[in-house]
């Protein structure tokens, strides 16, 4: 291999390897929101809403969000129970055996959320699908950066067989 060879060899190891770690940190950022983002499409696959009555109450991360558990009876009668985590805000007030408007997917009940925590989770699904794209672009990054180098290297070892 000549020196400009290997100067883009070297440039494509660089470029496969900062791919890999940002694969590796948007999965990461991926698998955070995942959960929420795909209870979120899932129940805006087929939303179904209800009334239920909340069961239980719990506080979670120092304040910040509020636990409620709940019950609620489906369109075809069935009685599910779920839980959300709300975050907290002046405008919202629980207490335990409150009404509360739930949404569900009428497909999958257990999918299941209070309708102002569904309404936070919007936003998971935007960053949920922007790092799927991110993985699959850096794939792609990182397979394309593979086939150069292979190319880059046969050339060389054709070179170096025909001299000798």
């Amino acid at each position: 291999m000549d020196q400009a060879q290997q100067a883009q060899h070297d440039s494509l190891t660089t470029g496969k390897m900062l791919s890999v770690l940002f694969c590796i940190i948007i999965g990461i950022v991926m698998l955070m929101s995942k959960d929420e983002a795909i209870s979120y499409l899932v129940i805006e696959s087929d939303l179904e809403s209800a009334t239920g009555k909340i069961g239980n109450l719990a506080s979670h991360k120092q304040g910040v969000d509020i636990k409620v558990s709940y019950i609620f009876a489906t369109t075809s009668g069935d009685e599910m129970k779920g839980e959300s985590k709300i975050l907290k805000s002046g405008t919202y007030s629980y207490s335990q055996g409150d009404e509360l408007s739930i949404v569900y997917s009428k497909w999958f009940p257990t999918f299941n959320e209070e309708v102002t925590a569904h309404s936070q989770n919007q936003g998971n699904v935007y960053i949920f699908l922007f790092s799927l794209l991110g993985i699959v672009t850096s794939g792609y990054l990182f397979f394309k950066y593979s086939l150069i180098q292979l190319k880059i290297k046969r050339e060389s070892d054709l070179r170096q067989y025909q001299k000798s």
